[in-house]
């Protein structure tokens, strides 16, 4: 047992049996709504909140203050133990309420929604309203990262040994925020609560229901794109759609930078490599699909097309997963095409969307033209840039070593759909759709995917992609592999 006193098990136990405490509080909101709205299944709410309390301080007693902090080790165990066990507790709510029809689809639920992923089992038409809100309440809470959520509360985040738990963010992406990560991290959640409250109000005064307010806000600012009618949107007032484009637009962007909009620091905006691309990665695909659709159809322009198209765009890029129904294969094989690849590139870095993200892309393709160049010119020395800054070879090879096992996920993915019997296109756009959590808008791309009639090894199998894509695929296969648990 000596080679593992280098992880401070009681330190994760007790941090994990704090998250667990937080959730078992916020199961008290369906609970309550269930209660006055005479839904019946309020004692199901209750009794998985009692259970998911007694873990909690069962975690918490078990574990001990460690004023060192963590280590790195320390912080992938965490990460991952925490999205385990918040996984199990959150399916509670589903399997008790008779929701799902048993635990493991409930489970398959809950990574759903920590994972924002708006693809569901649920059946819309005979679960109660309260049940909905839960999956809207843990896919908000899973949209600013359930770590992040936490990091606002416990004075531990206030060390520098908090950082390991932003093993996905650099200062070259984000910018430099002067404060303690506790402090940053409170930063986040105002803004992301702040925008929540924003959409809601605007939703309601459109004329949307309180209640559908509430869960398009929910799905939108967590970018999961969950609704009861399977992400289609298309039945919304044009006000609505415009409203949450915007929203999810925002919600895909760099938080940091909307921190610094609202301190008026317009100039770190506008000169930010990051916000570039992001705005570029969805003007580029408009004007390459209207460029193909006009030399095709002989049309100029077509509004209604492109406010659709463009809706679609932001959503896959944020990977929200919202989408309106377009007859994508019947506008050309090129637009199914665009669509696909767009599902690999993700939003910005320090957002709620997932997918590669838009650092990442920029790394690489700064990458390919620095070897070209030195190719050319063998002895110069060349530097990729971002943002002003050289960055070190280091951040280089983290980035192309993410890319990498990214596309080697990907492809597991598709090697186990296809031996579960899908086609081979439709296993192209699902590994993609659950490893990005793009979630519904697959649906432009498959015409007759059906949640609620897959099979427990497709479960198995979008779970895991799920998991991978939530944690940045980094800390579940260093928590996976031997060379991890070796001192």
């Amino acid at each position: 047992m000596s080679q593992y006193r280098f992880i401070h098990l009681r330190t994760i136990l007790r941090f994990t049996g704090i998250v667990t405490l937080i959730l078992a509080g916020l199961m008290l909101i369906p609970t309550i709504y269930a209660f006055l709205e005479d839904e019946r299944n309020e004692a199901a709410f209750a009794f998985s909140a009692i259970s998911a309390f007694a873990l909690g301080i069962t975690l918490f007693l078990a574990g001990e203050k460690n004023n060192d902090g963590m280590n790195k080790r320390d912080g992938f165990i965490t990460i991952v133990f925490t999205w385990i066990t918040i996984s199990i507790c959150g399916g509670l709510p589903f399997v008790l309420s008779g929701a799902t029809d048993n635990f493991g689809d409930a489970v398959f639920e809950s990574i759903a929604g920590f994972a924002t992923n708006g693809l569901s089992i649920l059946n819309f038409e005979r679960i109660p309203y309260s049940v909905l809100l839960w999956r809207g309440i843990i896919e908000w809470v899973g949209g600013i990262g359930i770590i992040i959520f936490i990091m606002s509360f416990i004075p531990f985040f206030k060390t520098p040994q908090a950082k390991i738990f932003f093993f996905d963010r650099s200062d070259e992406t984000i910018g430099n925020i002067k404060t303690t990560v506790s402090g940053t991290a409170r930063r986040l959640i105002s803004i992301y609560t702040g925008f929540t409250l924003l959409l809601f109000i605007i939703l309601f005064t459109q004329g949307m229901q309180i209640k559908e307010a509430l869960l398009y806000t929910l799905s939108t600012m967590s970018t999961s794109g969950f609704s009861p009618l399977n992400g289609n949107v298309s039945a919304l007032s044009s006000g609505a759609l415009s409203t949450i484009a915007v929203f999810m637009f925002l919600a895909g962007s760099n938080l940091y930078l909307i921190y610094f909009a609202i301190k008026l620091h317009f100039n770190k905006i506008l000169k930010n490599d990051e916000f570039k691309w992001y705005f570029l990665s969805i003007l580029v695909p408009l004007i390459a699909l209207f460029t193909q659709y006009s030399f095709t159809q002989g049309v100029v322009g077509n509004g209604k097309l492109a406010g659709e198209t463009l809706f679609n765009i932001i959503s896959i890029i944020t990977t929200t997963g919202f989408y309106i129904a377009q007859d994508i294969p019947f506008l050309s094989s090129f637009w199914w095409l665009v669509f696909f690849l767009l599902m690999f590139l993700g939003s910005a870095a320090a957002s709620s969307g997932g997918g590669i993200n838009v650092f990442r892309q920029a790394i690489l393709l700064r990458s390919a033209r620095r070897y070209f160049l030195s190719i050319l010119h063998p002895k110069a020395i060349y530097k990729v840039r971002f943002n002003k800054v050289d960055l070190d070879e280091n951040n280089v090879s983290r980035v192309m070593g993410f890319l990498l096992i990214f596309l080697l996920v990907y492809v597991l993915g598709i090697l186990m759909l296809t031996i579960g019997g899908h086609g081979f296109q439709d296993s192209l756009a699902m590994s993609v759709a659950f490893l990005s959590n793009t979630g519904n808008a697959v649906r432009l791309l498959i015409n007759d995917l059906n949640m609620a009639d897959i099979h427990w090894y497709d479960k198995f199998t979008f779970a895991l992609m799920m998991l991978f894509g939530r944690l940045h695929i980094i800390p579940l296969l260093l928590v996976l592999s031997p060379i991890f648990w070796k001192k």
